[in-house]
Formats: C-alpha cells, sequence, structure tokens
C-alpha cells in the first residue's frame, strides 16, 4: 500500500523535493488526484523570493507531476496556474507559471486547443510586462499555445 505524500509548504527545502520525486516515481496512478493539491502547494513556492535556491527543482517537480498524470487533469492544472500568476504580483510565479504552460502545450496540445480561448487573454497581458523576461516568455507560451489549435494560418 502507498502512503500518502504530505507538504508543508513552510519548511520546504530540496530535501523535500527529491523525497517528491521519489514520490513521483512510485506513483500508483489510481491516486493521481492526490497530485493536484500537492502540485498548488509546490507552486506556491515560486511566490516567495526566499526559496529562489529551489525554484529549479520545483520546476523539474511539477514538469514530473505532469508526466503522471492523465492529459485531462490539465485543465485542472491550467486553472491552478493562472490563478496563481493572477493573484500573485511576484514575477517568477509569472515566469515559471509560462514555462509550466508551454510545457503543457508541448506534452498535452489537444487539451491545450480547448483550453486556447481561456489562456489567450491572461498569457497576451504578460506580454507588456516591464520585465523583459517575462514579457518574452509570454511571447513564446503563446506562439507554442497557439500552435496547438493547429490552423496553419495562426
Amino acid at each position: 500500500m502507498q502512503k500518502s505524500f504530505e507538504l508543508d509548504i513552510s519548511n520546504l527545502d530540496e530535501n523535500k523535493i527529491l523525497e517528491l520525486n521519489n514520490f513521483c516515481l512510485n506513483f500508483n496512478k489510481k491516486k493521481e488526484y492526490t497530485l493536484i493539491p500537492i502540485f498548488t502547494k509546490v507552486f506556491k513556492v515560486f511566490s516567495n523570493k526566499k526559496k529562489k535556491n529551489i525554484h529549479n527543482i520545483c520546476f523539474e517537480s511539477l514538469k514530473d507531476i505532469i508526466n503522471l498524470i492523465n492529459p485531462w487533469i490539465t485543465n485542472d492544472i491550467l486553472n491552478i496556474i493562472l490563478t496563481e500568476m493572477n493573484s500573485s504580483t511576484k514575477d517568477f510565479i509569472k515566469i515559471y507559471g509560462l514555462k509550466l504552460i508551454s510545457y503543457l502545450a508541448d506534452k498535452n496540445p489537444e487539451q491545450i486547443k480547448h483550453n486556447l480561448i481561456n489562456l489567450i487573454t491572461p498569457i497576451s497581458g504578460y506580454l507588456y510586462n516591464p520585465k523583459k523576461i517575462v514579457s518574452k516568455l509570454a511571447e513564446e507560451t503563446l506562439t507554442n499555445i497557439i500552435k496547438c489549435n493547429g490552423n496553419k494560418d495562426l
């Protein structure tokens, strides 16, 4: 029987993220719904500037979670990402959120295609962000998600 994974965001460090990665490797597909709250907690790390040293490993862990879950849960993942990006003023959450959306577009283009209407407006809003990296990532992400449409004219 697989034990559940508890994640305390206040004490999150590299060892805890590595433990999460190990949990993902031994994951039971029947319990994939348990990864959504974990995804949310790990994603919120990007809003904490003091945890900047573990941002990259958190990003990799989130990609691992995306690889584990059913592609049709993509809509839930997008809602988490967009909600956190819109409610935070921190640039790191926007940067990693855009990177994750772009990753989802590469991995699950069919599901992104069904969410284009909900994605274009929020991502377009980041095109004129004062931080050049955010605006550049917004442009790349927008290009990437529009490719999922399958319409060569767009």
